[in-house]
């Protein structure tokens, strides 16, 4: 009786680093009545207490915790952090293969004349992205063996023509 949720997190020992204090509620006869513990508990803006009632259950949701990705791609921001993705996938959730970003570096070198990508032959997945920036350098060689060397050995027969003696090859 009398009991607000400011006094009863006071009870419990307050809120967790992982609590959302945004997406807080009050769950009361299956209905969800929000409170801001953002501006309860941080801010300590008494305004936002919420007196509970006999039944009522206060729902704190972990934080979703996030991936920011930023820079050079089409969708930049906080992406849910999923334990299973590596960072291709998630460059991939924002626009942009992780391949996408090898090459810009690459092609941004001066001294690299042309850079050779070694894919499957008929690799679709590559043909549907946006490789227009780095076409003036980038050749596609449709030659991939079962393995990363038969790719690196297919690779490198397919361009013996294409290449002086005294050139330079990145594997």
């Amino acid at each position: 009786q009398g009991d607000t949720v400011r006094s009863l997190l006071e009870r419990v020992g307050g809120v967790g680093p992982l609590a959302d204090l945004k997406g807080s509620y009050i769950l009361r006869s299956n209905l969800a009545v929000p409170v801001d513990l953002y501006a309860l508990v941080m801010l300590r803006d008494l305004s936002a207490d919420k007196a509970v009632e006999l039944g009522d259950t206060i729902v704190i949701p972990f934080k979703r915790p996030n991936v920011l990705i930023e820079g050079a791609v089409f969708k930049p921001g906080p992406y849910p952090y999923n334990p299973n993705y590596n960072v291709e996938q998630y460059l991939a959730l924002a626009g942009r293969p992780l391949l996408y970003h090898t090459l810009q570096r690459l092609a941004a070198c001066a001294e690299i004349e042309r850079v050779f990508v070694v894919l499957a032959a008929g690799d679709l997945y590559f043909a549907g992205q946006d490789w227009q920036p780095f076409t003036h350098r980038l050749e596609p060689l449709y030659c991939g063996g079962a393995t990363r060397a038969e790719s690196v050995f297919n690779g490198l027969l397919a361009v013996r023509d294409l290449v002086e003696e005294d050139d330079w090859m990145l594997v």
